[in-house]
């Protein structure tokens, strides 16, 4: 157990001493905000001066939370979040330098509980190993580990889950749902589903506790939005929508180039080199006409604009309203949804170093489970293929969302390895029981012709 724990963790942890630190950007900027609200003035709000002077309710409070708490033990991450209301200040920027491992530290729990979990799903020590080594060693999940994310916190929270659902722990499964859903909202009908699924296989109580500790967490999340703000979310949802809608009036030319262009490594230079600039043009994203620009911004955008043209007097409100128009747009146009879910799918993978080997095993694992009806065994892994299945059907579903799969990965590598020992040994046995029972017909057979020959 010792090696295991030293296995989880060191790799990340030796990775997080050679890291620089990166001026925030991007969604860090709205996490660290929101840390700093806390830690300064002890509410949750875009600035110390409250929610009353916010426009509209923040990201999942999760992570915002775990950087306040850090910054309680960590003298330079309190000044930084004292001292910079802007996180772009070149000199708060090196206060930040724990959350890299703090990172580093919620990869390698993930690691350890991923191995726990194939000894609790009946695997040997080395399938132990398989699946711990499968999330440490990952090192392409490592290059986001100098960012204030919220990913790394989803990992370890879909892993406690993954963890407390082998082990049967519904008083914990509950709340690793009802924490990972603070994390990252697209896990919170994953939570309702599960406690679904678990009352139809005849585990009412454990279905029942799971729901009630999903809904009174982030039931509570958003009263408190829609008592602000009138809204129960921040309109990111139909942002995050949008971005997936415009991928369906890619042309044939641009669908084929993304299959290279999202390549991991070399995809977008080789797209560059061999295929002409109108079919990979748009997938640049920084291209004003390109689809992240169009999908993010522009037509959002023009959303709002009309819903407000035609009744809807406050912005926030026809923010919300995005994400029921874009999903008709969606619903009436589902064969080029479908026909592109495909290559989104496809464009989430790239975040595992070992996809080439994990994604086929994860496949055989699930096509043994099902044979063998063994459903407890795809309950453990239900998170994970949440995970693979829904980002891309909401999504531009770039690799980092795919972090939260990791876990069913490295749990169907470690059970591949098991299942494989386990069929080695079933058939070495049917061979020696086969030997056995072939030299006990002989000597039978010897003895009667003995008994022949006597008479």
């Amino acid at each position: 157990m010792v090696l295991l724990g030293l296995a989880a963790f060191l790799p990340s942890l030796a990775a997080a001493l050679f890291m620089p630190v990166p001026m925030p950007q991007s969604d860090s900027l709205d996490y660290l905000a929101y840390a700093r609200s806390i830690h300064v003035a002890g509410t949750y709000a875009a600035t110390p001066g409250g929610p009353s002077l916010d426009r509209r309710p923040g990201r999942e409070p999760l992570y915002p939370l775990l950087v306040a708490g850090v910054a309680e033990v960590s003298p330079s991450l309190a000044r930084s979040l004292d001292q910079c209301a802007d996180p772009t200040i070149e000199s708060c920027r090196a206060g930040y330098r724990p959350l890299i491992f703090v990172n580093a530290l919620l990869l390698g729990g993930a690691a350890l509980l991923a191995g726990l979990t194939v000894l609790a799903m009946g695997g040997g020590p080395a399938a132990a190993w398989i699946g711990t080594l499968y999330v440490a060693a990952n090192l392409h999940m490592y290059k986001d580990l100098k960012y204030a994310l919220s990913d790394y916190l989803a990992v370890f929270l879909c892993a406690a889950l993954t963890a407390a659902l082998a082990h049967r722990k519904w008083t914990c499964a509950g709340f690793a749902a009802a924490a990972l859903a603070l994390t990252k909202a697209v896990f919170l009908p994953f939570g309702l589903l599960l406690s679904l699924v678990l009352a139809c296989r005849g585990e009412r109580r454990a279905g029942a506790l799971i729901a009630a500790l999903v809904l009174v967490v982030n039931i509570g999340w958003m009263d408190r939005n829609i008592a602000l703000f009138g809204v129960a979310g921040d309109g990111r949802d139909g942002v995050a929508l949008s971005t997936r809608e415009v991928f369906d009036h890619m042309s044939p030319a641009e669908h084929r180039a993304a299959w290279l262009w999202w390549l991991r490594g070399p995809g977008a230079g080789l797209a560059r080199k061999t295929l002409p600039p109108e079919a990979w043009q748009r997938h640049d994203w920084d291209a004003e006409n390109g689809f992240y620009q169009e999908g993010q911004l522009l037509e959002p955008g023009r959303i709002v604009a009309d819903l407000m043209k035609n009744g809807v007097h406050d912005q926030v409100a026809a923010e919300a309203g995005v994400k029921a128009v874009v999903a008709r747009r969606m619903l009436a146009d589902w064969p080029h949804y479908l026909a592109t879910m495909p290559v989104l799918f496809y464009r989430g993978l790239w975040f595992d170093e070992f996809i080439a080997i994990g994604l086929p095993l994860l496949l055989v694992v699930l096509w043994l489970s099902a044979r063998a009806r063994a459903w407890d065994r795809l309950i453990v892994l239900a998170p994970g293929l949440w995970s693979l299945l829904v980002y891309p059907a909401i999504s531009l579903n770039i690799p980092r969302y795919q972090y939260t799969a990791v876990m069913g990965l490295g749990l169907a590598a470690g059970l591949a390895w098991q299942l494989h020992r386990d069929a080695g040994a079933t058939r070495a046995l049917r061979r020696m029981e086969s030997g056995v029972g072939a030299r006990q017909q002989t000597v039978h057979a010897v003895a009667l012709a003995a008994a022949a020959d006597a008479d």
